[in-house]
């Protein structure tokens, strides 16, 4: 019944949003979107740039990213906070992982580690057995966002470049792209 649900919602939202979703005239729109998901922040704490960053935590180009990601997150000048977006899409335990890291007391340590470890035995939390409603229904709202976005896969990074322009990045981004348009940093 949920899964019909779902996949109702899901269609709905497909034929909702205006396409290109990232035009000049619905860039607050989506911003606004994105800034009401729930996602695992990590970074500057009052940050002057916010990057979002769908995940689905059996994704390992997202590890790889994410792996990536730390050198700038770590600078003691940075003012970038990155937000991991979780979504249930890659394989049935994506939805239980997900979940578990939310819940976790620490949701921003159980998701490093996750990351950090990905692909090793026991690595990461285990999935939860059952999941509560509301975060299943905080997960699947974040994976009916990111195809109402027309983004197909993960990693799929969205932040504002030194325009101040909306971009969405399809995958792992080179070291370069994140320097320059996703830290802005020299």
């Amino acid at each position: 019944m949920l899964n019909d649900y779902f996949h109702a919602l899901l269609l709905a939202a497909l034929i909702a949003l205006p396409w290109p979703a990232f035009a000049d005239a619905n860039q607050d729109r989506v911003l606004a979107l994105l800034e009401n998901t729930t996602w695992v922040a990590e970074g500057a704490d009052r940050p002057e740039r916010v990057v979002y960053m769908f995940t689905d935590m059996n994704c390992p180009y997202c590890a790889r990213q994410w792996q990536a990601m730390q050198p700038y997150l770590q600078r003691d000048d940075n003012v970038t906070q990155v937000r991991h977006i979780l979504i249930a899409l890659l394989r049935p335990t994506s939805l239980p992982k997900a979940a578990a890291v939310l819940a976790a007391e620490d949701p921003a340590a159980t998701f490093a580690q996750a990351e950090r470890h990905y692909g090793q035995q026991g690595a990461g939390p285990a999935p939860l057995k059952t999941v509560p409603t509301e975060l299943e229904n905080q997960i699947q709202s974040n994976t009916i966002l990111m195809m109402r976005l027309g983004l197909k896969g993960t990693p799929a990074t969205l932040f504002l470049d030194p325009d101040g322009k909306l971009q969405v990045a399809p995958g792992v981004l080179s070291d370069d792209a994140l320097r320059r348009y996703v830290f802005q940093v020299e």
